[in-house]
């Protein structure tokens, strides 16, 4: 990184530190705040200090998930305040979101302690297409958005929330944990008896999406 003060710094602190109050020493996690040792250098500009971790940086074996904190300080030359201030945090992510719909659901048998029945499609009552429910969730980083798109299955087209595509388009895209697509929706001469596919994928903010596409058929009658 580069550090930038008037005059040039002469020192730049870092440190990496972990939840639960534990640094990192360049080998190990400590439960003590550890410096980490920096390379120096003339900046490219004028009062710039140039400076590279002298150390490895924690890799997969030595990372939980969870978050992560970087602070760097740069101190003016003699001084012993430091000068400027940045702390960033860094999130370590390897679970998927989760994303489920809860609207429109296939149908029930055996009341309410029945089951859904195995790849039976909800069918329209009115022949207009429901507004479409659901949750998703993510532990670590968080939720970025969810995705919710309709496909026609008699030849694979999608909507757009104007129109049909060959191409994948999104009807609606959300960041509510809890969601309902009820605009855009396909009606009038955009939608003809038959079988649509709702699905919802759900991603986070370290990009990671849903492990599987949630979907729900329906049947549209008039």
């Amino acid at each position: 990184g580069v550090a930038r003060t008037i005059p040039p710094p002469d020192r730049v602190m870092l440190v990496l530190q972990r939840s639960g109050r534990e640094f990192w020493t360049g080998r190990e996690w400590y439960s003590r705040a550890v410096e980490l040792p920096l390379q120096l250098a003339p900046g490219s500009r004028a009062g710039e200090t140039a400076f590279s971790l002298e150390s490895r940086l924690p890799e997969r074996s030595d990372l939980l998930e969870g978050p992560y904190w970087l602070l760097i300080r740069a101190y003016e030359s003699g001084a012993r305040e430091w000068h400027q201030s940045l702390l960033v945090r860094v999130d370590i992510d390897r679970s998927k979101p989760i994303s489920l719909i809860t609207w429109p659901l296939p149908p029930v048998v055996g009341g309410g302690e029945g089951h859904a029945v195995p790849d039976a499609p909800y069918v329209s009552p009115s022949g207009e297409f429901p507004a479409i429910s659901g949750e998703a969730r993510d532990s670590q980083s968080g939720l970025d958005r969810v995705e919710v798109a309709v496909k026609r299955l008699r030849d694979g087209a999608w909507w757009t929330g104007r129109n049909w595509s060959p191409e994948y388009a999104a009807t609606c895209t959300t960041r509510e944990a809890k969601w309902t697509c009820s605009r855009n929706l396909p009606s009038g001469i955009h939608i003809q008896p038959g079988r649509y596919q709702v699905q919802a994928v759900a991603q986070d903010r370290a990009d990671r999406k849903s492990t599987r596409l949630n979907s729900s058929h329906m049947s549209e009658s008039r």
